[in-house]
């Protein structure tokens, strides 16, 4: 494979035509800082225009302004402090828990599956289910802890 390279390039990309194109040589020119500075405006970059495509549904609000559309839903930012359902302690969940678990009264359990509300008066718990809409009494001696 004995090719010429003259063969593959363009004649005028040879030392000729480039001492011919530029007789006098190519002067070095100074840096940047070193340059005058250009009459007339300075140049700016273009103006900011409208990007095509569909508008945001509403505009962005700030991390403290209130939803309109629900005034009463909680941020999460720095209001709710993460309870962690296994141990009962702030600032992590059940995913991430490392500590021993903490044993539920057969009360909590009730209190917490079915809605219970425990009466000022007598200290008696009451339960409704859910397709319910009467309240039952429930006794805690008597309430299994497999429920």
């Amino acid at each position: 494979m004995n090719l010429d390279h003259t063969d593959y390039v363009a004649d005028c990309y040879s030392i000729e035509k480039y001492m011919q194109a530029y007789p006098c040589g190519l002067e070095p020119s100074n840096g940047s800082n070193m340059w005058s500075d250009a009459l007339g405006d300075p140049v700016q970059p273009p103006k900011a225009r409208k990007m095509p495509g569909m508008p945001p549904k509403k505009r962005k609000r700030d991390a403290d302004e209130k939803n309109p559309q629900n005034p009463n839903k909680l941020k999460r930012i720095g209001l709710i402090r993460m309870i962690c359902q296994r141990c009962q302690q702030p600032g992590h969940n059940t995913r991430t828990c490392r500590n021993e678990a903490v044993k539920k009264t057969p009360i909590e359990k009730v209190q917490k599956s079915y809605g219970a509300m425990t009466s000022e008066e007598t200290g008696n718990i009451y339960a409704r289910m859910p397709s319910e809409k009467r309240a039952y009494f429930v006794n805690p001696t008597t309430w299994k802890s497999n429920n």
